[in-house]
């Protein structure tokens, strides 16, 4: 099973054709913004960030997308319009509490437009909010988390309380999917938060439960929903828990360097695969030490998206 499972992603990131959906130009533009904000380029950070945003299928848009807006105009000293992003984004659900730990968000506090219209600013609840979906995750949440606060348990193997406590919890949380769809704020009013940790914990266990995994954020991927480059998160990190095996994408690394890469003349064709950069401006942008056998893999043409950007 183990030689199947390399054998179908080496082979699929050989033959990939590189495609240009709308969610594929948000990934990637999305991935460039971060660089270039790393860098302290800001008024290019904006720019690619706000083609990423054009992409996004209306529906799909959620708080995140307003937060990321609200960072990015902040750091151009634009103050107006991050200001109304943010207040956007408290509407959507963004807790005020994190601007606390967000230096890009906290100074907008003190803007006129802020302080006038943080006054008249409600949580945009009304019918269309699940509050039976959205109370059934964030029971399953604290569950996740309580057991996570008790580092005496054995972590790995079947007979271990983590892989009978987040096998109950991922069950469950397939059952909700199943009956009320993925989470999405236009439709139900909440993001896919703790569904995405369900799953990322879940996902270092049996065959099964990965390959519904990827099922579900395959179905997803076309509105947005779901990101490539999540996915590749996910294979490399059952990569090393799972398999004790070399990561393929370079995504689950500790703080500072990388851990060990399968195949480095292949790893930037994987990483484009899932929308990501390519190693050397991930390590630029993650601050880390590039492999010394690593030679850079160039963009395959219009990577980006340049031909079809908003004017």
């Amino acid at each position: 099973m183990k030689l199947l499972f390399f054998t179908v992603i080496l082979f699929t990131c050989n033959t990939i054709s590189f495609t240009q959906s709308n969610c594929d130009c948000y990934e990637r533009l999305t991935e460039l913004a971060g660089l270039k904000s790393t860098e302290e380029k800001n008024d290019s950070a904006l720019f690619y960030y706000q083609q990423a945003f054009a992409f996004l299928p209306a529906e799909s848009i959620n708080y995140r997308h307003h937060v990321n807006l609200a960072r990015y105009f902040g750091k151009a000293n634009q103050t107006d319009s991050a200001a109304t992003h943010l207040i956007r984004a408290i509407q959507m659900g963004y807790s005020k509490e994190y601007m606390n730990y967000n230096a890009n968000l906290k100074f907008l506090a003190d803007s006129t437009i802020y302080k006038e219209a943080i006054l008249q600013a409600h949580h945009l609840t009304d019918a269309t909010f699940n509050w039976e979906y959205y109370n059934a995750f964030q029971q399953l949440y604290g569950i996740d988390q309580i057991i996570r606060t008790q580092r005496s348990f054995n972590v790995f193997g079947r007979d271990s309380v983590f892989y009978m406590v987040d096998s109950i919890t991922f069950d469950k949380a397939m059952r909700l999917v199943k009956q009320y769809g993925y989470p999405q704020q236009s439709k139900h009013g909440f993001t896919d938060d703790v569904l995405s940790l369900i799953l990322l914990h879940a996902s270092v266990y049996g065959e099964k439960q990965y390959d519904q995994i990827v099922e579900l954020m395959n179905e997803n991927m076309d509105n947005c929903l779901c990101l490539k480059g999540n996915l590749a998160v996910l294979k490399d990190r059952r990569l090393d828990w799972y398999y004790r095996e070399k990561q393929l994408a370079g995504t689950w690394n500790y703080p500072g360097e990388f851990n060990p890469i399968e195949d480095l003349d292949m790893v930037d064709s994987i990483r484009f695969s899932h929308n990501l950069l390519n190693l050397a401006e991930f390590a630029k942008k993650s601050n880390r030490t590039l492999p010394k056998k690593y030679q850079p893999t160039p963009y395959p043409k219009n990577y980006f998206c340049q031909n079809k950007w908003k004017q």
